[in-house]
């Protein structure tokens, strides 16, 4: 290579080779072959000035191909984004034709005058048309979300009265609003100019943010406002709820995000009608903000300029459906209340009363879903046993100290206290060990149903459930209970009042033979009852016929004891380690 240098284009005959490093330092990026002056000596100064050189140019290559790696996860991920989105937009529309085919039959089975519906038919049809309308409901906000995110969506412009349909969508949470105890203002005056929005996406907007209000107010009022000036229109949702904390603010419109810990009259929802509402107000041309304060409350503002108020109104009559979403929002905000007022369901004898001992036994069912709550307790009920019902784990623990059931059939997700605590603190209360719990979950998958057991769950069953499953693991949880809490006369005891720990039973004047010589007697276990397959009965004269052996498996060391008994000889009690279950 030929290559001149200096003031006088002398050739150049010597060249260093200097490596490139590189971020990890194990292969260099590269080499620089840099020419050596012939006009100047190859001092520690000049082969100084190559080392800075090559480490400035090696910054360089770094940077760039961190930015061409940046580049390429950025259009990766908006590839992940857009086929999630197009999944969803699928998906959503493959779940509208059986959703289609659900709701028609069942409304037409709901308004057949000649063939009209049993009133328990009717109240299991009517479950079911509500929730498969819900399901609608959260289909149609996916498909709606996924094509804000993808840019199909659009504004159907309409020139409508604002105020009036604004108040009209208020008005149908009034019923709502007020069984829950709360107050509902609402000042919406009529604005002075014509405006044009989509009356769809307005109502979206109203729906969430008035949904939302409701599911985090519990003390107060909720009031609803629309005003104008000369720049911009208003609407405004505040609320004297449980406010958000100043961390959460910033993510509050993130799509999926929900805060953490925070108190709701239910756990459910997708965690995007915060982001819906941020997606259309930028849709119809304007913005939404958020003010609030722990303990004091939120306040929506959702702001549209008249610029964007008076775009040309698109031709055609409004769209379908106009007031579908409110009235589901509201359908499924009632499900959050329980009005005091409402009755026990009527019993499902499916499979006929129950006959056996279980029957009378008491269960304690803790759910946030009025639809659930009602149809098990239906189910439990049709098997003789008596159901009472909570909507929270902070309810549940209240009512076992109480008056202890006997099993407690509980959710997961839950508001003001999970499935999961409750069960850590029944747990951890000597007085509540040994009370079996059953899980409902929503939660599939081994790792949630090992952290249930893990937990202490005698059981755990995913929704959706067959009713004949959930009714056996019901009564073999109740059935272990009381096979493991039985008195030594053999019998249920006469009160539900739980003695924890059990005495011991009186001992002997004169000590009986063993069994086996090698058998060794271990005594009952204080400060928690005694968990045993059977034990004998102790009168004044001394010990009476004991029953049959049972062999006894021990859940802590997977090992099996067996103790043979004769008419002249007495089984001796065995009772296992403290954390052991038999």
């Amino acid at each position: 290579m030929t290559l001149p240098a200096g003031p006088w284009d002398d050739p150049v005959r010597t060249a260093l080779a200097l490596p490139l490093p590189s971020a990890d330092e194990d292969q260099p990026l590269g080499v620089l072959l840099a020419g050596v002056s012939p006009s100047r000596g190859l001092d520690e100064a000049y082969r100084s000035f190559h080392q800075l050189l090559a480490q400035q140019i090696s910054v360089a290559l770094r940077n760039a191909q961190e930015y061409e790696e940046e580049r390429r996860r950025i259009e990766a991920l908006a590839e992940l984004d857009r086929v999630k989105t197009d999944f969803f937009a699928n998906v959503s529309h493959e779940f509208r034709t059986p959703l289609t085919l659900i709701l028609g039959p069942l409304s037409d089975a709901l308004t057949d005058a000649t063939a009209p519906l049993a009133p328990l038919q009717r109240e299991r049809v009517e479950t079911g048309w509500r929730n498969a309308t819900r399901l609608l409901t959260l289909v149609n906000s996916l498909l709606t979300f996924s094509s804000l995110e993808a840019g199909r969506a659009r504004s159907d412009a309409r020139v409508v009265d604002l105020a009036a349909l604004t108040a009209e969508l208020a008005g149908v949470f009034r019923a709502a609003v007020e069984r829950a105890g709360l107050t509902l203002e609402v000042s919406c005056p009529p604005l002075p100019r014509p405006v044009a929005v989509d009356p769809v996406n307005w109502e979206r907007i109203v729906t969430n943010l008035l949904s939302n209000a409701l599911k985090y107010t519990f003390i107060g009022r909720i009031r609803v406002a629309l005003d104008a000036d000369d720049e911009e229109l208003r609407l405004t949702v505040a609320d004297t709820g449980i406010g958000i904390a100043e961390r959460d603010l910033p993510k509050l419109f993130e799509r999926f995000h929900r805060v953490r810990g925070a108190r709701s009259r239910s756990h459910e929802g997708t965690g995007i009608g915060l982001a819906l509402v941020h997606e259309l107000a930028r849709l119809e041309g304007g913005d939404v903000r958020v003010a609030s304060q722990v303990g004091v409350g939120t306040t929506f503002t959702v702001t549209l300029p008249w610029s964007a108020a008076r775009r040309t109104p698109m031709a055609g009559p409004v769209t379908d459906g106009r007031g579908d979403a409110a009235r589901a929002a509201v359908e499924e905000a009632m499900g959050w209340l329980t009005a005091p007022e409402d009755g026990p369901a009527e019993p499902d004898r499916r499979s006929g009363p129950s006959t056996d001992e279980l029957a009378g036994a008491e269960i304690l069912l803790a759910d946030d879903n009025a639809d659930m709550r009602a149809y098990l307790t239906r189910l439990l009920t049709g098997q003789g046993w008596r159901v009472r019902t909570v909507t929270d784990g902070r309810q549940a623990l209240d009512e076992i100290h109480r008056d202890p059931p006997d099993l407690v059939l509980t959710d997961v997700m839950m508001p003001v206290l999970d499935g999961f605590d409750l069960l850590r603190r029944l747990r951890a209360d000597p007085a509540t060990q040994a009370l079996p719990v059953l899980v409902l979950s929503a939660r599939a998958g081994g790792e949630a149903s090992v952290e249930g057991l893990t937990l202490g769950a005698d059981d755990y069953l995913v929704k959706p459930f067959a009713a004949a499953e959930l009714i056996a693991r019901v009564r073999a949880g109740i059935r272990r209970a009381r096979h493991r809490l039985r008195p030594t006369g053999g019998q249920r005891p006469a009160t539900r009042q739980r003695s924890l720990p059990s005495p011991d039973p009186p001992r002997p004047t004169s000590r009986p033979r063993r069994p086996n010589p090698s058998a060794t007697r271990p005594g009952p276990q204080r400060g928690r009852p005694t968990r045993t397959g059977w034990a004998p009965s102790w009168t004044a004269a001394g010990p009476t016929r004991p029953r049959p052996p049972r062999p006894r498996r021990c859940v802590a060391t997977s090992d099996r004891r067996w103790v043979t008994s004769t008419p002249t000889r007495t089984c001796w009690r065995i009772s296992c380690s403290p954390r052991a279950r038999p």
